[in-house]
């Protein structure tokens, strides 16, 4: 079987040639009114991230935006991270944040400026001997087909049943208990001016069992 690590290439070329992949029914595409949205966003860092993708659309004058770091969703979402490379790869990093034995380190994502991208809070959880154990991402996107074939492929999250009218959902379990989840509800509003805010995204990675 081949290594989920080698997987990674291909799937991030699949994202690129097929974003629809688990949307071939188009349920995410139909008319947004009406359905029950996901809760507001007020995160500073989601906040920041949706800023820049909307200034993105419209530059200054001279052309230039209060570009922060664009890390690929392939690149952002996968184990083998460590803090140091976290705080390499971000120049800014919060590490206030604590979850029983597991420290936190939150920083701003932005995977790209296509519809397919993500901007949001990017959370990693790292044990006491440094190995990530969960990975949290709470954000928005235009085209949401990427973010779940990546979850699909990689990490092997299957659709199933959304919980909310109109929310599509995927889900890894074992012994009866959810280990993983990735939740797209559409967003509260829908604006023309932000194209990459039509869908909320919430995931909640954890650590696969014998992840090397």
């Amino acid at each position: 079987m081949l290594s989920r690590r080698l997987l990674l290439p291909v799937v991030a070329a699949t994202a690129v040639a097929g974003p629809y992949l688990y949307y071939e029914s188009g349920d995410l595409l139909k008319p947004l009114e009406g359905l029950v949205s996901a809760s507001s966003a007020g995160d500073n860092v989601l906040s920041a991230a949706q800023q820049y993708l909307a200034a993105s659309q419209s530059p200054s004058a001279d052309g230039q935006l209060p570009r922060p770091e664009l890390v690929p969703l392939e690149e952002a979402l996968q184990f083998g991270i460590t803090p140091q490379w976290v705080m390499r790869r971000w120049a800014r990093v919060s590490t206030q944040l604590a979850d029983l034995d597991l420290q936190g380190y939150r920083v701003t994502l932005v995977s790209g400026t296509q519809p397919s991208d993500v901007a949001g809070s990017l959370t990693y959880y790292f044990d006491r001997g440094h190995q990530l154990q969960r990975i949290e991402l709470h954000g928005t996107t235009g085209e949401p087909g990427r973010i779940a074939a990546l979850v699909s492929h990689v990490y092997g999250l299957k659709r199933t049943v959304g919980e909310r009218p109109g929310e599509v959902l995927f889900r890894e379990s074992w012994a009866g208990q959810t280990g993983s989840e990735l939740s797209v509800v559409p967003a509260e509003i829908v604006r023309t001016e932000m194209p990459h805010a039509r869908f909320v995204v919430d995931l909640k990675l954890t650590r696969p069992r014998g992840w090397q």
